[in-house]
């Protein structure tokens, strides 16, 4: 438990490098499976995947957050109906109509740092990408202001995520317990549901328009309505992609400029791209598939430090990976740092490379060895998404400023809690490019 707490990451490339890609551990008389090879991802993500649910100890203490929502929920036909509620709302064409609800905040982020250009000035990118990322998930959420209710929804979520970060830190007594912790969280949790259904009654009196993730979910709330209980399902999702689109997009975020900043020969090739593709203009979803190194970059950083590190299943029957035998009820354990970092996937691992990504070397590279969203029909349904947001972004920085990390700014190390955030933030200053 010791080496668990202090150092994740280095314990899990410790028993790797000793026995191997698959490797049996007990955590508190717990017998955790530890895989580290796409082979073995793919059999209990994809080709098995009906014989491992969610129930196990991650998600259990997550409830409280999650609730039933699509990404806690075990597995089963109850989670298939909710997929089906919210993945059109993440159809390709849908995102593609979304991408002027996510240049219209970054543009205006852009815009505050005019004046800030100056090599005395530093700009704390883990703040404004914290802002940013949350003004995303409002407005693709909710479109047009929800009237008086953003203010207090952001300031509970913002809450909340806070009790999540702090519980991770310290992950004991369980949130479930009557702790004023989890008291505090489950109080806050209602208060969004009751946010979220009022918004959903407003939307109905007033006729289901609009191209948001909200009337979106309505439209399939009434296609797919099985039981009474769905008004509360959809308020529980809504809280679901609140969670997922902003504290891994607003991590990413940080490590993409840091990682543009501290490479200066990716940076000037990224300047060369987006000022021959966009010519000055504010990037369009058809602009998307021509900034084809501006996404490299974003791979590649996805790579190197995936937000959403660790994924864990339960064997619900008897299976075997690789000859070896996986008892029923065993808890497997994913983490995709150390598949993303194995060195016979990737050379050199610790070497930022953009080029990883090009369509050669994709195509070289075995299923699964990259899977910063997971695998499988439990993929995360806001991953083309979340793609497309960073590489707005990034388009749009790049196009004004040259990132010059600020003479505080020490070597990033990832801080192994909820997400992978840049320990210490990010600094930054910036040049305004002609």
């Amino acid at each position: 438990m010791a080496a668990l707490r202090g150092d994740l990451i280095g314990f899990l490339e410790r028993i790797h490098r000793k026995y191997g890609d698959i490797v049996r551990i007990r955590v508190l008389g717990k017998s955790v499976i530890v895989l580290n090879h796409p082979d073995y991802f793919e059999h209990v993500l994809v080709k098995n995947q009906k014989n491992y649910d969610k129930k196990t100890y991650l998600y259990k203490v997550l409830k409280p957050a999650f609730g039933n929502g699509i990404i806690g929920h075990v597995g089963g036909k109850e989670w298939r109906r909710q997929r089906r509620l919210i993945q059109p709302s993440f159809y390709r064409s849908r995102v593609d109509g979304l991408v002027p609800k996510v240049t219209e905040p970054i543009a205006e982020m852009i815009q505050r740092w005019r004046g800030r250009a100056t090599p005395d000035d530093v700009i704390d990118i883990a703040d404004e990408a914290q802002q940013l990322s949350l003004q995303v998930v409002f407005t693709a959420l909710f479109g047009a202001e929800p009237g008086g209710k953003r203010r207090a929804i952001e300031d509970l979520f913002v809450e909340a995520h806070h009790i999540l970060s702090n519980f991770f830190r310290r992950p004991f007594p369980p949130l479930g317990w009557p702790t004023p912790r989890g008291n505090r969280l489950r109080e806050i949790t209602g208060t969004l549901d009751h946010y979220i259904d009022q918004l959903v009654r407003d939307r109905l009196r007033a006729g289901m328009h609009g191209d948001d993730v909200l009337s979106i979910l309505i439209e399939g709330l009434h296609r797919n309505a099985e039981t009474g209980g769905d008004r509360e399902l959809l308020g529980q999702e809504v809280q679901n992609i609140m969670i997922g689109g902003y504290e891994t997009v607003s991590t990413t975020m940080q490590w993409l400029l840091y990682m543009v900043a501290t490479h200066p020969q990716v940076q000037e090739r990224l300047h060369h791209e987006v000022d021959e593709v966009l010519s000055g203009s504010i990037p369009a979803h058809a602009d998307l598939p021509r900034l084809t190194y501006t996404r490299m970059i974003v791979d590649e950083t996805l790579r190197c430090y995936p937000p959403a590190w660790h994924l864990m299943r339960r064997a619900v029957a008897e299976d075997a990976i690789a000859g070896y035998r996986v008892p029923p009820n065993s808890e497997i354990y994913f983490n995709i740092f150390t598949l993303h970092h194995h060195p016979d996937l990737w050379p050199s691992p610790d070497r930022f490379d953009p080029d990883r990504f090009s369509p050669e070397q994709r195509a070289r590279r075995p299923r699964n060895a990259y899977v910063p969203f997971g695998s499988g029909p439990r993929k995360c349904v806001g991953d083309y998404f979340a793609v497309v947001e960073l590489t707005l972004l990034l388009s749009m920085v790049a196009q004004a400023y040259r990132l010059v990390p600020a003479p505080e700014q020490r070597r990033a190390q990832p801080d192994q809690q909820l997400t992978l955030q840049p320990k210490g933030g990010v600094w930054l200053s910036l040049e305004e490019r002609g």
